[in-house]
């Protein structure tokens, strides 16, 4: 009996519901490794299977918490609602249980090996020079937390068990599992009750604190077979008071992949979370290949250093916390559809104004009007692009004809590269734009 054919027998006898008859799961589909697939034809709202909420895997479902007592747990936790070291500490005393788990027929599906970012090598990294991905792995963040969780079991082993089986690599893997495939499962609450506790938050005084609780990230078997592709979703997940159902969308042919939603990220985020890209013919440009969702940010630095480079640091201070204060932001999020973004050119119009200019602006706390951006501030926001385009490291026609000879390139290289051209096809369109739009002149001022 397969991996996969043990893991349906488990989660029917657990509860679990299959529709057998038009779903099947499959071990390579379109290259995608497992994923699920429709044997007959399914119409708009069907259920596909459902999962018992008992045996979704979470701090809530596992007897971890319970096992390690609530002192440890805490310890685990940190101070931090929103840590996953508990979710992940959980998953991995699950795993060393081996047979005695719960959950041990759905770790003999779960992937060992990943293609994620954070199990590239440096060299390998380094392919990504200009992008903002790798800052966000938090590689050494997690080999830090990893020695801090180390020193805890080492401390009760007698509840954790062989110090030996607490591995990096197996914190790694089970903190990749919950990035790539996890879910936000709340507690079930009647619409009473969700009622009571919005009312109660709005008589509080304290501020309310947005992250989601550990307690909500949950292992969902099953649902997280299910492959994502842009503009391909044709299955979601639905809600309910003792199960998660899986629901079709639309009609599925027989033969079809069935498809959930990742909310089509842009390949930076699907490289970095999944370790795939999306390369497929863009909406917005049909004789490129890429992700229409695709992101590229332009910090505010660049703009601030081309504006003001000879100014002194505080003067260079106050415009960025007069930025932050009144917009909230000091990077801007270039994308195929919105290439010239209005807080941009806000941010241009702040930082090129002279210093008597930003004193007025700074006590009104007004922001300038967008609609003052004029051609001569066109012509400095494309030398910043440009100069963000050079952090790159190689010129953006020779990466193209690199993928033009994809089938030679290393995997891990092609997918840099479709990261890396994918941006700055985003800042070359942004080029164009400012050079063909008709700005209006800056008025001179009559004497």
């Amino acid at each position: 009996m397969t991996d996969s054919a043990k893991f349906l027998e488990w989660f029917t006898t657990n509860g679990g519901e299959f529709s057998k008859d038009i779903v099947a799961i499959g071990e390579n589909v379109d290259g995608m490794g497992r994923g699920l697939v429709a044997v007959a034809d399914i119409k708009a709202q069907t259920s596909l299977f459902t999962i018992p909420r008992d045996i979704v895997l979470s701090t809530r479902t596992s007897s971890f918490k319970e096992k390690v007592g609530q002192d440890v747990y805490k310890q685990l936790e940190n101070d931090n609602i929103g840590s996953w070291t508990p979710l992940i500490m959980a998953m991995c005393w699950e795993y060393n249980q081996g047979g005695s788990s719960k959950w041990d027929a759905y770790f003999k599906i779960l992937p060992k090996q990943f293609t994620s970012l954070m199990f590239w090598s440096k060299e390998e990294l380094s392919l990504l020079k200009g992008t903002t991905v790798v800052d966000k792995i938090g590689l050494e963040d997690i080999e830090n937390e990893f020695e801090r969780v180390r020193d805890i079991v080492k401390q009760n082993e007698n509840v954790f068990g062989d110090i030996a089986n607490y591995t990096l690599d197996l914190f790694k893997r089970m903190g990749s599992l919950i990035l790539s495939r996890s879910f936000t499962v709340e507690e079930w609450k009647t619409e009473e009750e969700r009622e009571k506790e919005e009312e109660e938050e709005e008589d509080e005084d304290e501020e309310i604190d947005l992250r989601t609780s550990v307690d909500d990230v949950a292992m969902v078997p099953m649902a997280d077979i299910l492959n994502s592709r842009t503009d391909s979703v044709n299955a979601h997940t639905e809600y309910e008071e003792n199960c998660l159902r899986m629901i079709s969308l639309q009609d599925i042919k027989a033969g079809d992949q069935i498809f959930n939603t990742y909310n089509d990220p842009p390949n930076a985020d699907l490289i970095r979370r999944y370790g795939h890209v999306d390369y497929s013919p863009l909406s917005q440009d049909p004789d490129f290949m890429g992700n229409k969702n695709d992101v590229v940010e332009l910090p505010a630095d660049i703009l601030l250093e081309l504006a003001l480079p000879d100014a002194k640091e505080s003067h260079k201070e106050r415009r960025v916390e007069f930025l932050l204060d009144e917009c909230g932001e000091d990077s801007f999020e270039l994308t195929h559809d919105d290439l010239v973004p209005e807080l941009l050119k806000i941010c241009v119009l702040l930082f090129t104004e002279s210093e008597a200019e930003f004193e007025t602006r700074e006590k009104s706390r007004k922001l300038p009007k967008a609609s003052g951006f004029t051609k001569e501030k066109a012509e400095f926001l494309i030398k910043a692009i440009k100069q963000r385009m050079e952090q790159y490291g190689s010129t953006l026609e020779d990466d193209i004809s690199k993928l033009d000879n994809k089938d030679s390139l290393p995997e891990n290289n092609f997918k840099a590269l479709v990261v890396t051209v994918g941006e700055r096809r985003i800042l070359n369109k942004a080029i164009e734009e400012l050079q063909t739009t008709d700005y209006a002149q800056k008025k001179q001022r009559t004497k």
